[in-house]
């Protein structure tokens, strides 16, 4: 079966590329039919094993006209195993009611989405992650529950590029910012190229100009620019004169419409309205109230903190309980904006998991925003002061000698993390009064 005159349907209808071609890809088996009737646009996977259904009669049911003014309303229409015809004939039969308690579907959600975003927190609390979703959903309105799926459909929108840096396919790009990155990196400069040995200067388009061009020559798709870490970047320096474009009402198509001409290629150029950019900053490494002025007036921001509430109870420990005692510490030593997310803690099942996440992840962290200061790197861990939990604390006597100024001084200690496995009791003082509950008491004695 040829599938090309659906997906044409559904191309001219202003579908995204990318749900036609995952469809025909996940849905095993299945060809996609578009319908609409009374206004009431319906997309529908039928199988392979009832392609008869579609004959020259079925053809006068089909309205695949878009009107101008119309936007599509999308649904995906999956029956359930053994009921595709007598799904499809219920629909054909005007009896709508019928057809749906066989099929499961769902509606491309169409909202207005905030063009400029900035997502920040703490380290790991997700920011990465959310990026994704939420350029699935800018994209395709929806996104899978289930990490895995949603993940695959994130990679499968990721930009792909050919020797020369040139994207030739994809809906999705992630930069990240650093130091160095300039104007020319991200919007265009000039870059010396060699051919048959000699060196020749031409002008490179970057990561910014290349997607605005993707999203203005396919204005019906939503095309999003993630960049993490976008403050560690000095703003001004790489978005330039563009940074005012950035505004939603001085994009291209917007009532105060704004263009520049580009000072290496003398082009013009404005920013597209189906871009969004996704941007995520790490409010450990610089506060928000740090800021470039102009990047804070042309985003909106969106704070993400530690979700404890995430986490369940592994080998007795009470994961959500611990991660709060730990973070209700640090923020009591040093602020909010350093506090451990909840991400470090997701993969853990077990107290082994649970010592190598403390052990490889929490304590150099602490010891990073603390910059060595190991007293109170044990008061964040709630330490015994003779040690024997997350660290190992022994006493450097003074020293003794006969010259003068070594007299009088004060013992000190060396701190170092627990070389034995932490103990048990050193997590339960950490949720709260040292309570621990009885299974984790038992799979300490075994261990």
């Amino acid at each position: 079966m040829n599938f090309d005159a659906y997906i044409k349907l559904f191309r001219d209808l202003g579908f995204s590329e990318f749900l036609l071609t995952k469809t025909l890809k996940h849905k095993n088996n299945m060809c996609p039919v578009y319908f609409n009737r009374n206004g009431d646009g319906i997309y529908f996977t039928i199988h392979k094993n009832n392609i008869s259904l579609f004959n020259d009669d079925l053809w006068d049911f089909i309205d695949a006209r878009k009107k101008k003014d119309d936007k599509p309303n999308l649904r995906t229409v999956v029956p359930k195993a053994g009921k595709e015809q007598a799904a499809f004939q219920n629909l054909l039969s005007h009896k709508e009611a019928g057809a749906k308690d066989h099929m499961s579907h769902y509606k491309l959600n169409k909202k207005t989405h905030q063009v400029n975003r900035i997502l920040y927190g703490p380290p790991g609390t997700g920011k990465t992650y959310q990026t994704a979703s939420k350029a699935l959903v800018i994209i395709n309105g929806e996104v899978e529950a289930e990490r895995t799926g949603l993940m695959e459909c994130y990679r499968d929108l990721l930009i792909q590029t050919n020797d020369e840096h040139e994207i030739t396919r994809g809906q999705i790009a992630f930069v990240t910012f650093h130091q160095s990155y300039s104007y020319e990196d991200f919007v265009e400069g000039i870059r010396p190229v060699t051919k048959n040995g000699v060196v020749t200067y031409e002008i490179r388009h970057g990561i910014f100009r290349q997607m605005c061009q993707r999203a203005a020559d396919d204005p019906n798709n939503n095309y999003v620019l993630i960049i993490d870490e976008i403050n560690r970047a000095n703003i001004s320096k790489v978005f330039g004169e563009l940074i005012t474009l950035l505004e939603p009402d001085k994009r291209i198509g917007e009532s105060n419409e704004i263009q520049v001409r580009l000072p290496y290629s003398g082009d013009p150029f404005g920013v597209p309205k189906n871009l969004y950019l996704i941007g995520t900053m790490n409010t450990a490494d610089r506060s928000i109230a740090l800021l470039d002025t102009a990047l804070r007036r042309r985003f909106e921001f969106e704070e993400m903190m530690p979700r404890p509430e995430l986490l369940e109870t592994v080998d007795g420990i009470n994961l959500a309980a611990l991660l709060t005692g730990l973070n209700r510490r640090i923020e009591y030593l040093y602020d909010r904006d350093h506090t451990i997310g909840h991400a470090f803690f997701m993969n853990v099942q077990s107290l082994a998991d649970l010592d190598a996440v403390f052990r490889r992840k929490v304590i150099p962290l602490l010891q990073e925003y603390f910059y060595e200061d190991w007293a109170k790197i044990a008061v964040a861990l709630n330490e015994p002061q003779k040690g024997g939990g997350f660290l190992k604390i022994d006493p450097i006597e003074p020293l003794v000698s006969d010259w003068p100024q070594d007299m009088g001084y004060e013992p000190k200690f060396s701190y170092r993390a627990n070389p034995q496995s932490f103990p048990v009791e050193a997590y339960g003082r950490l949720t709260g009064n040292g309570r621990i509950s009885p299974d984790a008491e038992t799979q300490h004695d075994e261990d």
